[in-house]
Order: structure tokens, then sequence, then C-alpha cells
């Protein structure tokens, strides 16, 4: 292996990095851990944050530190002398911080035309007048109404415990900086890429909000909360999380436990007891007094050898030491100057050919008098200094003829590929994904242009039936049904393969290799491809066989837990937080490896498990010699992480109260002990200016969770709605084009393919125009709908 594949698939690319709390952190942490040079630059004094962010020691690791003063013409013009080095930018300050310092892009873009210049918000771009709520995560989920979507089997708003809109907001930036590298591979040029927290929640919305446009508002179901996908107390006191969403499971567990199949007579009607309220309540009944005789871990082995998704609800930081987690490598050991030894989560994706390098802690320096002198103690020289020693630019445009040849499609690509103005507008993804991660992950590949085919089996991607969440994961994609097991299909797929970039599925481990998709059997006849796996439990490891899904995961990494609130049993977080945070891991992961393509002509395979990402949306959670951090437990009302993180009730509605650091809750202190009326004795518009006189954020919490959000203007004015034609709903509206770009035109949102809608168009590109007819008399290929 090269120096460079040992660096990670981003080596050689440098980063100026200038965030303040939790989504940039995280970003910047991503690009590190593959092996970019990151340089953050903090203000003198420090981030503010170190002492408010317990995963701030996580999530510098790998970066250099310096501080500079923005505020001073000599630290500007050092950063400036710098930004003709540099490959990305990525900014996530106050809007305009930079822009005030002369380091807007439009500042820059003219002197620096090759630099990304990434930005991060809190609303992000373009928001409607009155819409000026600081960029707090609390304040984001109160404005889409998040905490009801949590909070509703309790009748009234709780906190969300997971942050999804800065995870979200994370990994659609590194998603952004790494399409649009891509694209400067073939422009020469960088552009400006924005995204926020507000699109990092609603990435994480995609299954729930789908709506028909000629359908009254609804309030989505919320996911995981029915009988056969619910957590249980067993009779040691512990809790444990099963997911009947399989295949076969319901009747397994029927078996495991004894209970008795014709007691429920309508237990077929539907994995969740569809239009049988009475009979899921019955089952939840005797499956509780069931499982009250034994232990949590007595159960959890019974279950697991029937092959039912079942877990225990961990604690916490005890997924550390989970043996799946030591099977899968996935913890990380770094020396921190204060907290000592931190055993800490490693980075979620792993690559054959470029692993990731292994983390170290941050390396902070202070701010000496000179700038200029702090910056080229890091290793950054000025762009003259460069030019001096004839160094050849790190990051900059390669000769094409250095790489394999592109994959090329005769006589067309697709209806919207094959054009330089999307970022992936020259690649092909062969979508063999089923349920939710996958699938999802192929398609933000496609609203970024690539063209991207949905492979489905001859009786439909099991995830078809559930109208709404299929719509909303496979926007932008074409259909082909085939069937892999008749060994006709070989031929087929290997000219889709010859015609691939990408590889995507989220096969158990050995099914893709029984299938003939496997990467060694691929890789003969396509070394530049990329071949990702999207897993349960990784591919090797104890588990790596066992069934999985997102709340299953959930339970593992202990985020039930925490959402349960003191005195309360563990709870799980609303939706789907993990499907879709693994499949936003897995997008960054092929643009990683597509970025490791670019420099060097070489294919590889790569995979992201659903429990790495688990522990990566915990990963502030660390153990130091002190124990395990805290990750921050709801109280008994589920509405509260401390004084100045609180969900309050008005007379009129409720509001969330965001402080983020010592002195505003000070202010808070102060005001709540010189007045005496009760929170209910007022409005929210009366708190909310009170608090926002005595400079406290605080935000009304949208009343209702439902479809109507996608009528708000917030989202709407900036286009964050899109408007599509499913075939099986007809005219729906969805959230997208969570990433935006200045210097990139997106494909048109399509609806998602029927069952097989393009099977036809995809043989003739593929030269079996005179087979079609054998091809779907036999079997092998599918026609348009059919199911069998």
């Amino acid at each position: 292996m090269s120096d460079e594949a040992s660096c990670g698939p981003l080596a050689g690319l440098r980063v100026l990095e200038f965030t303040r709390g939790r989504a940039g952190a995280i970003a910047g942490m991503l690009l590190a851990d593959y092996g970019a040079e990151v340089l953050r630059i903090e203000p003198p004094g420090g981030d503010p944050l170190w002492d408010e962010l317990p995963g701030y020691p996580v999530w510098h690791r790998g970066k250099e530190i310096v501080e500079i003063d923005l505020a001073l013409p000599a630290g500007r013009e050092a950063i400036a002398k710098r930004l003709g080095v540099a490959d990305v930018l990525l900014e996530g300050l106050r809007p305009g911080s930079l822009a005030r310092a002369g380091l807007g892009f439009g500042d820059i873009a003219a002197t620096a035309p090759r630099l990304v210049y990434a930005s991060i918000s809190g609303f992000g771009a373009g928001a409607p007048e009155g819409e000026e709520l600081p960029g707090f995560e609390a304040l984001v989920q109160a404005r889409l109404g998040l905490p009801w979507y949590q909070g509703a089997p309790h009748g009234r708003p709780a906190i969300c415990t997971y942050p999804a809109g800065s995870f979200g907001a994370a990994l659609l930036a590194v998603i952004g900086i790494l399409a649009a590298l891509h694209q400067r591979e073939r422009t020469g040029r960088g552009q400006h890429v924005e995204t926020s927290l507000l699109d990092g929640v609603l990435a994480h919305l995609i299954m729930t909000l789908v709506q028909r446009v000629d359908e009254a508002p609804m309030t989505p179901a919320v996911s995981g909360r029915a009988p056969t996908l619910a957590i249980y107390r067993c009779g040691d006191g512990e809790h444990l999380q099963i997911h009947l969403g399989a295949r076969g499971a319901l009747d397994r567990v029927f078996e495991a436990t004894g209970l008795a199949r014709e007691d429920f007579v309508h237990a077929g009607t539907g994995r969740h007891f569809a239009g049988d309220s009475e009979g899921g309540e019955r089952f939840r009944a005797a499956l509780t007094a069931a499982l009250a005789v034994g232990s949590r871990d007595e159960w959890v082995e019974r279950f697991t050898a029937a092959d039912v998704p079942v877990a225990a609800c961990l604690e916490p930081g005890q997924a550390l030491d989970h043996p799946q987690t030591r099977a899968l490598d996935m913890t990380a050991e770094l020396r921190d100057p204060l907290l000592g030894p931190i055993t800490a989560v490693a980075p979620p994706i792993r690559f054959d050919a470029c692993p990731a390098r292994v983390p170290q802690s941050a390396l902070q320096r202070g701010m000496p008098r000179n700038p200029e002198a702090a910056l080229r103690h890091t290793g950054w020289l000025t762009a003259d200094e460069v030019a001096a020693a004839e160094q050849p630019r790190l990051g900059a445009h390669h000769d094409p003829g250095q790489h394999l040849p592109p994959p090329v499609l005769d006589p067309v690509r697709s209806r919207n590929a094959g054009s330089c103005d999307a970022p992936l507008g020259d690649i092909r993804v062969l979508d063999f994904g089923m349920f939710a991660a996958g699938p999802y992950a192929a398609m933000l590949l496609a609203e970024l242009g690539a063209d991207v085919i949905k492979i489905e089996p001859p009786g439909g991607d099991t995830m078809r039936p559930n109208l709404r969440p299929f719509s909303g994961l496979h926007r932008g994609k074409r259909g082909l049904v085939l069937d892999l097991k008749n060994p006709a299909a070989a031929e087929i797929v290997s000219r889709l393969v010859s015609t691939a970039d990408v590889l995507l599925h989220n096969f158990r481990p050995g099914v893709a290799e029984r299938l003939g998709l496997g990467w060694q059997q691929q890789a003969p006849r396509r070394p530049n491809l990329i071949h990702f796996h999207s897993t349960g439990y990784g591919t090797s490891g104890p588990m790596a066989a066992l069934p999985g899904f997102d709340q299953i995961y959930q339970a593992v990494c202990g985020m039930e837990s925490t959402q349960g609130g003191a005195g309360h049993p563990p709870e799980q977080v609303a939706g789907a937080p993990l499907d879709c945070l693994n499949a936003l891991l897995s997008t960054a992961g092929i643009l990683m490896a597509l970025r490791h393509r670019d420099r060097t002509g070489q294919g590889q395979h790569a995979e992201c498990a659903q429990l790495a990402a688990g522990l990566f949306a915990l990963s502030e959670v660390y153990r130091t010699a002190d124990g395990i951090t805290d990750a921050g437990r709801l109280d008994d009302t589920r509405r509260g992480l401390g004084v100045g993180y609180r969900i309050e009730q008005a007379s009129d509605g409720w509001l969330f109260v965001c402080c983020p650091d010592e002195d505003a809750r000070g202010r808070l202190h102060a005001l709540r002990a010189g007045d005496a009326r009760a929170w209910a004795e007022r409005t929210v518009d009366e708190w909310v200016s009170v608090l926002a006189a005595s400079g406290v954020s605080c935000a009304r919490i949208r009343a209702a969770f439902d479809g109507g959000l996608l009528r708000d203007p917030l989202l709407t004015a900036t286009s964050r709605v899109v408007r599509v034609r499913d075939p099986a709903l007809g005219a729906v509206l969805q959230p997208g084009r969570f990433v935006r770009f200045s210097g990139s035109v997106l494909p048109e949102p399509r609806g998602g393919p029927a069952l097989g809608e393009h099977g036809a168009e995809i043989l003739r590109e593929l030269g079996f125009a005179d087979k079609a007819d054998e091809l779907v008399a036999t079997g092998v290929v599918g026609r348009p709908g059919e199911v069998r």
C-alpha cells in the first residue's frame, strides 16, 4: 500500500476550517479522519464551546488548531495568502462573519477560483423575513415541530436527544464538498456549497414527509411505536428492543415464546397489525407477560437463535466494549492533553484500498504575535513559497490520461446524466439496495446528477408496499427488474457493471457473492469500480450475519436509553435516524472513494455498517480514566437537559429555550429570579419578546408536526420542497435540495420508477434490443409493473 493510500481517500486535500459548534466540527473531523490536512482557525482565547460541548476532543481530532484574530489586518492577510493553496474552506460561524473579515465567497472567488467554499448555517440562505433565528439545533427542531413528533405518545412535546440537524448538516456539507471537488476535476473550477441544520433535519425525514398534492395536510405516522416494533421489559427489569419487520419474524416470535398464533386472528394482516389495533394491543400484552419470565440476556439469546431482530437496550458508552464493536475495530485511542487517554468511536466508513488514518488528538497551538509565523509553523506555506519551491499543489486538477478510461455508455448514458453541469453528471450507479439505508444513499447520488438504475428482484423491493417511504427513497432513479438467480442474468449484470462507476447494495454478508455481485467477482472485469456495501453489523465478527434494523442499533448504541429520560424506560428516537445517517455516511463514503479514484484511477470495496452509524451518532460519548462521558439524559418530564435547554409551556403553546453558554444561562437565571410570573401566565409571543430582550435564544414550537410543513414558507421560499409524480401516489410533495451549489445545475426532480419501468430502455442501451422479448418471456427481465 502506498503512503498516500495509507492516509485515506482524501490524502492531499487541504482544508481551512472556520466553524463553531457541533455540525462544522463533525464535518471537519470526517475530512481529517480520511486523510485531509485540516487547519482549524479559532479566535484569540479559543472557541468558547470547548467548555460546553463534551464532544470537542473527539470532533477536533486529527486537526491542527491555531488562534488568529481576523479583526486584525495581519490575521486576515495571513489567511488570504493561503487561499490559493487550499482546496476547501469550511465555514460554520454566524452568517456574514467571514464576509465582514473580507473572506466571504464573493470576496475571494476571483483570487481563489479553484477553492470549494462550504457554508453551514442554522436555517440556510434566503429564509423569509422574520426567520432570523440563531442557528441552534434546539431552535431548528422547534421551528419544524420535531418535539411534537418525538413526544406524541405522551401528549406533549419532548426533546429529541439525537441532534439530527447537526449530524445531517455535517454529512451534507461533506457530500457537497466532495461532489464539488469531483466536478472540479472536469472543469477546474471551485464553487460555493451551502447547507444548514434545517436541511439536516429534513434529510432525516425523507421517509416521513411525503404528501400528495391533492390531499389535506396529514399527521405522519410515528414509526417504531407498534407492538411488533417496540421496547419490552424483561423479568430482571432490563429492556430489549424487537423489530418484526423481517419476513417471517412474527411467526418466529410465536415459536420462540410459545404464544399461539391462532390466538391473534388478525396477526397475518400485517407486520404492524395494520387495521387491527385491538389485536395489536392483545399481542403487546401477551408478549409483555411472556418476557416477564426470564432475564433480558436470556431472551436476547433465544430470539437471536430464532433469527428474530432483537437487541438489549444498553446504556451510552457500553457499546464501546460490545463484542461486535471490537470485531469491527470501531474504537480509537486518543491522548488528550487535558483528559489523558480517551477511548472513542473510530471512523465509521471502511475502505479496502485507502483506509482511514489512525486518529490522533487535535494539535492545539497558541496565538503568537505574528499570525503568519503561526501558520507557517503548521506547514501551510504561502502561495509565493509554494511557487518558489516548484512543488506540485496538492488537490490540483490532474491529467485525465493518468487515470483508467472513464466508463462510457453508447449511445447514451441516461436521460439526465452525462452533463458537466451537475456534480455527478458523469457517474452511473447500480442500486441493488433494499429497505432504506442503501436506496437512500443511491437517491442522494441521483439528486447530484448521477444516473442511478434501481435493480429489483421479480417480487420488487420489500419496501414497495409502504408507498410513502418508498417514494421518498427513490426519487430520480430508473427501474429494472432482474432475476439474479437466473443464469441468463449474468450477461446483463456483466454489461451493467462494465458501464458503471458505483455498485451499491445492502445484502446480508455473503448474498452478493452468491448472486455474482461480490467485489472479488467484479474487480477483474472493472478494476476502477466503486463497490459499496451498506451493512447492518458489518461483514465480520460474531454478529455479522444477524438481521438488524434502525431501532435495533438505537438500542445497542444507547440512543434509546438516552431518549427515555430520568426514571423512565428506554424510548425510541422517532423516525429512522440511523437508516438516514447510514445513508448519508454511505453517500459520503462513495464520494470519498470517487475522490481517490479521480487521483489514482483505482477502484475499491468500501462499506459502512449501521452499527458504526449508531456509534458515530453518539461520538460525544467516550471513555476516560474517570469513566464514560455524560450523554445528557433528559429529565423526568422529557422536556429538559438542564435549566438552559428546556421546553416550556406558555398559556397558548410551547417554546424551546436554548442557552448555549454560561453567560446565556446566567441571563436566564437573572430573568427568572427577577420575574416571579409563571411560564403559563404569558403567551408564547410574550415570552419570546421578553427572552429576546434579555439575550436568551428561544423559539415557538410548531404546534403540530404534520404534512402542512411542506407548504411552510420557510421551506417553499428556499426551494426545499420538490414536486414530483410518483407512479403509485400521483403528484407528491417531498423535502429535497438539501445542498445548494453556486456553479452546478442539478437535474430536475423526478419521481421514483414504477417496478421495472425502464427495463426496455436499459436493455436497448446495453445492446440487448434484439433479445429483449426473449429475456422478458423467459423471466430474466420483468415486465413493467409485473410482480411474481
